[in-house]
């Protein structure tokens, strides 16, 4: 494509020469909207309106903003005879308000993760349990070669945290994924924080050894001599 910068085009039936090129907006939410800027008297003069809907404001520091936003306000209402028809649009606001929305919508999807973290700890306590049931021979002949208590609790303890970890890792890999899904098709950054796939990384783990203990204690307290029995 050839850069339009420095042509001639037609604008309310008068010549305009280009002087810069807006960036094409991208994305899922992007409306493709056609945009032109223009000078306000070439506004009145070739269009024949002086009507506008928003109005931008630049100062020289951040503390200027408030006071030059209600004065300008203020003068646009004077100037078209309204009170409150032109009011002063702070961002700070909007972000606040955005801000408290993030806050509820991370607090129910936390609440949902926690009871999903808890139905998926009872479930590998139910598979560890299960573990421990068909493997009682195998406890009862590591028990009558010496292995002690906390030998076996160690070791259904690992695995119960292994199990969880590869689930972790899994959940990270999904995740990480569907971001990369939902950025590549509307256009949004995505932003993968280590800090907290570490901390999930230890959570996963964490489930792993709390909810193995039961299992993990319960094969540890097997009687060897009833555990060799057991058929």
């Amino acid at each position: 494509k050839t850069s339009p910068l420095g042509k001639i085009v037609w604008a309310g039936g008068q010549p305009v020469e280009v002087i810069g090129v807006l960036k094409e907006e991208s994305g899922f939410l992007s409306l493709g909207l056609s945009e032109m800027y223009v000078p306000f008297n070439m506004l009145k003069t070739s269009f024949g309106t002086n009507d506008y809907s928003n109005v931008s404001v630049q100062t020289e520091s951040a503390d200027q903003i408030k006071t030059t936003g209600k004065e300008a306000a203020r003068l646009l209402n004077d100037n078209h005879g309204t009170k409150e028809a032109y009011q002063v649009m702070n961002m700070e606001e909007i972000a606040a308000g955005i801000g408290q929305v993030t806050t509820v919508m991370t607090t129910i999807i936390g609440s949902i993760a926690g009871i999903s973290l808890v139905v998926g700890g009872i479930g590998v306590m139910n598979i560890m349990l299960v573990s421990v049931t068909e493997r009682t021979r195998e406890i009862g002949i590591r028990k009558s070669l010496g292995a002690t208590r906390g030998q076996i609790l160690t070791q259904f303890l690992i695995e119960s945290v292994v199990l969880t970890l590869i689930g972790g890792l899994i959940g990270i890999g999904l995740g990480y994924g569907g971001a990369s899904l939902v950025s590549l098709i509307a256009g949004w950054p995505s932003l993968v924080s280590w800090q907290v796939v570490c901390i999930g990384v230890l959570f996963s783990m964490l489930i792993g050894v709390i909810f193995g203990m039961l299992p993990a204690n319960k094969a540890s307290r097997l009687d060897p001599i009833e555990a060799l029995r057991y058929e």
